[in-house]
């Protein structure tokens, strides 16, 4: 895993030496973010998850000129206090996620102070948990999508970018066929969970 991040973070920052600096940007955003998790299912009994909040931190970069950029972004995404409870008994974990998310961003044409813009894309996911039965029980590596929604204007020379994202998982968090264990139950799911989020977050052009 550390290694498949230094790569993507090695190419970006290739892609930052490349851009020319009229059709590029570099930014920092942070903000919060609020999950649901789907059951993890088997053929007599499912496991539920509570809902949980974090927040998120990164970098992103701007490339292109006009109406459409491409914007990589390397984030950190941490999630506490996520309680999952199977047959009366309960059990509590936190994940860490390195997510690296590559968003169509397309501003809509205003002169006006406020330039609102969408963007939508992938979201390739690293994650880990301080739980040791539950880091060696999920997946490494997912995948999601992300769409979003916001403004880009100008204060005393800073651009900033208030956004809304709502993203979900294309693959499971928590693989199926794989042994799981809650509490003192073990179990082999036949789906996994999925990841549903909705973020706030703002941006901060450099």
């Amino acid at each position: 895993m550390v290694r498949s991040v230094l790569k993507t973070i090695s190419l970006m920052a290739l892609l930052v030496i490349i851009s020319q600096p009229a059709s590029a940007q570099l930014g920092l955003s942070a903000g919060m973010n609020f999950e649901q998790f789907s059951d993890i299912e088997t053929n007599s009994f499912n496991a539920t998850f509570n809902n949980a909040t974090g927040y998120h931190i990164g970098v992103f970069y701007d490339l292109g000129a006009g109406s459409f950029a491409v914007r990589p972004g390397v984030y950190f995404r941490n999630i506490q206090n996520i309680e999952t409870t199977l047959l009366g008994a309960t059990e509590s974990f936190d994940l860490n996620m390195i997510e690296v998310p590559l968003d169509l961003r397309f501003r809509f044409a205003s002169g006006s102070f406020l330039v609102p813009y969408v963007s939508a894309g992938p979201v390739v996911t690293f994650s880990s948990s301080s739980n040791t039965d539950f880091d060696t029980a999920i997946n490494d590596l997912y995948v999601a999508a992300n769409a979003s929604a916001g403004f880009e204007f100008k204060i005393a020379g800073i651009k900033l970018f208030p956004e809304f994202r709502y993203g979900f998982g294309i693959t499971s968090i928590t693989p199926a066929s794989e042994p799981f264990s809650i509490g003192n139950t073990n179990f082999t799911p036949v789906a996994g969970s999925t990841v549903n989020n909705y973020m706030l977050r703002l941006g901060l052009g450099l």
